[in-house]
């Protein structure tokens, strides 16, 4: 703005005062608030550069100085710089050119003006029609009382003019008033500016238009203002906001017809981007935007502008082609799904058959298989599993769906059983392994609930050929696949029971760490399950792994806590042998030989009652040595060894 200054006049010579007149206009007809922000600063830029001589007259509304709090720099200079003008007060009204009386100015400040904004043009109007009083000889009270006071006067004029007009004008006025309205969403109503050809309704003629029109901006009303904008269009808006504030007819057709002047803002709007983007069919309203159209059509039918009309009838005809292709695609999709139908019913039949044949074949295994164990035929089933594998292995691969794999899978576990029961167990192995091959990418595809369970049996499996193979190293890693898959299902006891022979398998190997974090998480679920159902079947279950924990503890050179471990699991299970001889070899490795001693005692007398009790007769002399897998480690060396 500056610059564009600068080229109009010399800023050295002479300064230029710039007059912004009803700057509330920013705020109250430019809803972007970035754009606002745009038009503050370029007004800022200019006021505060030394170089050019540049003045801004500014005025504002008073209630509108609320919206200039979101623009800190341009508050704080109107903080700053701003004067606040009141409403004329007694002196100014009585030098007005004629005398009023006191009641008069009494009524106009105090009881009709004060404390309202926008109150000059009510006095404008008030005024007029004291000054036409007092020029007919009747006193200001008097006139002021009649027209019903300061916002009465502006009010009355407008319904007189309003009033004189014949019904289809009214009408006409009625529509062109409420669109002339900018709704106030949490703020006051407010006047917009319009097009004169955008409130043309279809049908309807110009000069009609403006005849209806210009009765509302005659020398003695006022009420509308008209001009020709920068692009040649005639223009009109509301002359000022007290209209919209103290008109009551007006306001109660606001009131009235508040969503359908919010829906036809937006008919307005989307019908003006549709126009300028060459009335592109995309930008056409559908459902549910359309149905809303098509009631407020139904009510305001004959209120539409032309380009309204256009884009209602041909959002209309999009919908009705629409209808019309997918109803011609609707009956091809019918045929066509019929035609798939017989396909599908006799490759269903087919597959039906083979499924029940299929199904026959893995249930005579699993009952053969049954039936042989018993009286060690096992051999016998070898063949028939082996070649039941082979048909589904031969399987096409547009033959192949999730039942079929699930009988094959089927098909080599109960192989591995078979295998695993004769003795083979590398044969088992290789079977069991065939069968998780097919599981893992078909509970992955198929995500079924009982995948982590099934899953879990198989890796066990596993684990169980392994250690019987004497590869404790293969197993590890078995089991502890069945402890992940275990962990995805709601059955703790389950888990627990899998931790346990995980822990034995990561002893065995001496993995004592991965032991020791093993005994953690089996302890936390043991005596979760055995304070919710302490009962004989959860009691075992908590000795045990109280019983692993203090071993592993006491290989780890714990031996206070190896010790606590042991006493609780003793104090539930008392006739333990192993696990008061565990203790005892932590008392002896932290150099607390009596009561090392006294335990090793007892261990010893409850051994010799156990024989007695097994065997029938008195007591035997048992070896003292505890179990291979109690004896303390090579390291654990003290003063007591020997």
């Amino acid at each position: 703005m500056s610059r564009i200054a600068t080229l109009l006049w010399e800023p050295d010579r002479v300064p230029l005062v710039l007059l912004l007149d009803q700057a509330e206009e920013l705020f109250s007809l430019c809803p972007d608030a970035a754009e606002q922000g745009r038009f503050l600063d370029n007004l800022l830029a200019a006021v505060t550069d030394p170089t050019p001589h540049l003045y801004l007259l500014l005025t504002l509304r008073s209630d509108f100085l609320g919206e200039t709090q979101r623009f800190p720099a341009f508050n704080t200079l109107l903080t700053r710089q701003a004067r606040l003008v009141p409403v004329l007060d007694e002196p100014g009204l009585r030098l007005a050119g004629q005398p009023l009386d006191a009641a008069a100015v009494q009524l106009l400040l105090e009881e009709q003006s004060a404390g309202r904004e926008g109150a000059l043009p009510l006095l404008q109007y008030a005024l007029t029609e004291v000054w036409r009083g007092l020029q007919a000889g009747q006193p200001a009270a008097q006139t002021l009382n009649a027209c019903g006071g300061v916002g009465g006067a502006l009010a009355g004029r407008a319904q007189q003019v309003y009033a004189a007009l014949t019904p289809a004008a009214q009408a006409v006025a009625r529509r062109c008033l409420l669109r002339l309205v900018q709704l106030g969403e949490g703020g006051p109503d407010t006047r917009r500016r319009a097009v004169l050809d955008d409130l043309l309704a279809e049908g309807e003629t110009r000069a009609d238009l403006l005849a209806t029109l210009r009765r509302f901006a005659a020398a003695d009303a006022r009420f509308l203002t008209f001009w020709r904008g920068d692009d040649g269009r005639e223009q009109v808006e509301i002359t000022h906001d007290a209209l919209i504030a103290h008109w009551g007819t007006l306001r109660d057709w606001l009131a009235a017809d508040r969503d359908d002047l919010r829906l036809a803002a937006r008919l307005e709007a989307a019908a003006k981007h549709w126009q300028v983007q060459g009335e592109a069919a995309g930008l056409l309203w559908r459902r549910p935007d359309l149905d809303l159209l098509r009631r407020y059509a139904g009510r305001h039918g004959t209120e539409l502008t032309a380009l309204q009309g256009r884009f209602y009838r041909a959002a209309g005809r999009r919908e009705r082609r629409e209808r019309l292709v997918k109803g011609g695609a609707l009956l091809l999709t019918l045929i066509a799904l019929g035609a798939a139908w017989w396909a599908y019913r006799a490759e269903r039949v087919a597959t039906l058959t083979r499924g029940q044949a299929e199904d026959l074949i893995n249930y005579r295994l699993f009952d053969l298989r049954d039936q042989l164990q018993p009286i060690g035929r096992l051999q016998l089933l070898d063949g028939v599993s082996h070649k039941a594998a082979e048909y589904f292995e031969r399987l096409p691969a547009d033959r192949v769906f999730a039942d079929s794999e699930c009988k094959r899978g089927a098909a080599f576990l109960n192989g591995g059983n078979v295998r695993q029961a004769q003795g083979d167990l590398a044969g088992a192995r290789e079977s069991f392994e065939q069968e998780l091959a097919i599981a893992l990418p078909l509970f992955a595809r198929t995500q079924a609930a009982e995948a982590p369970r099934f899953l879990g049996a198989v890796y066990n499996h596993l684990m169980a050929i392994c250690v019987a193979q004497d590869d404790p190293q293969a197993a590890l890693p078995y089991q502890r696949d069945s402890v992940a898959q275990m962990r995805k299902t709601a059955n703790q006891s389950a888990l627990a029971k899998s931790l346990l022979a995980l822990y034995f398998i990561e002893d065995h190997v001496g993995d004592n760490q991965a032991a020791l974090s093993t005994t953690t998480e089996a302890l936390a679920i043991a005596h979760d399950i055995y304070q919710r159902q302490p009962d004989d079947a959860s009691r075992p279950m908590l000795v045990q792994t109280l019983g692993n924990r203090s071993f592993a503890l006491r290989l780890d050179r714990q031996y206070r806590e190896a010790i606590a471990a042991a006493e609780e699991a003793l104090a539930l299970d008392p006739t333990q042998v192993w696990i008061m001889t565990n203790q005892a070899h932590g008392y002896l490795l932290s150099g607390q030989f009596d009561q090392a001693e006294a335990i090793y005692v007892g261990a010893r007398a409850r051994t010799v009652e156990r024989r007695a009790d097994l065997c029938g007769g008195g007591p035997r002399r048992l070896r003292q040595t505890a179990p291979a897998r109690h004896r303390p480690p090579r390291h654990e060396t003290d003063r007591g060894a020997a």
